[in-house]
């Protein structure tokens, strides 16, 4: 049963992507060497890990700012503010769809250059449909290497992992989101390298 309602949630956002592709605005033109506004998304348990991926980002010179929203405690950074969900919010809605829900309104709000997220299930994918909707390009952050598409993702992901097996059509599901992502950031020429063959260059 858990199958079926992983496939078919995919096959809806299969549909939303197709949909979002052929909306009439065109994505907005950005001049080469222009300082890029990003908001980003994510699950995190470990400072050191978010700190190791903020920190590059933030020190480009083409980044002019970052907004990440997240419930999990940032330390300051330059160029980097972060946005937490409300309280309440939290304890009526959960904190994922909390925070993806203010994730949503911080860049209906802001129409950052980039929008991001960290993991493919579920903020990348969330990421990518939303900056296609907003004209946006996509960024996707894979800090868990093939693992978190290899299966549907069944070892790197609580909700899939719940399925028990792997399942070769949602993963190639997540590897036809990924092929709409305009960039893709990961570390390891392992993880380089599974993604190439499987097509994706960006």
């Amino acid at each position: 049963m858990r199958l079926l309602f992983l496939r078919a949630a995919l096959l809806h956002y299969s549909t939303l992507l197709a949909i979002a592709r052929v909306l009439p605005w065109a994505r907005r033109r950005m001049r080469p060497g222009t300082p890029r506004s990003v908001a980003l998304t994510g699950t995190f348990f470990n400072e050191s890990w978010i700190m190791n991926h903020l920190r590059p980002l933030a020190g480009s010179a083409l980044c002019a700012e970052i907004h990440l929203v997240c419930t999990f405690p940032v330390p300051p950074l330059d160029k980097v503010r972060v946005i937490s969900p409300p309280a309440w919010m939290c304890r009526v809605l959960g904190r994922t769809p909390a925070r993806l829900l203010t994730f949503v309104a911080l860049c209906v709000q802001r129409r950052p250059d980039l929008i991001g997220g960290f993991h493919i299930f579920a903020n990348g994918l969330f990421a990518i449909l939303l900056a296609r909707i907003l004209g946006s390009k996509s960024l996707y952050f894979c800090g868990g290497g093939p693992r978190e598409v290899l299966g549907g993702g069944y070892q790197s992901n609580d909700v899939v992992a719940k399925v028990g097996h792997g399942d070769m059509w949602i993963e190639r599901r997540l590897l036809a989101a990924i092929q709409e992502c305009d960039l893709v950031i990961t570390m390891g020429s392992r993880t380089v390298e599974f993604f190439r063959s499987r097509g994706i260059t960006s």
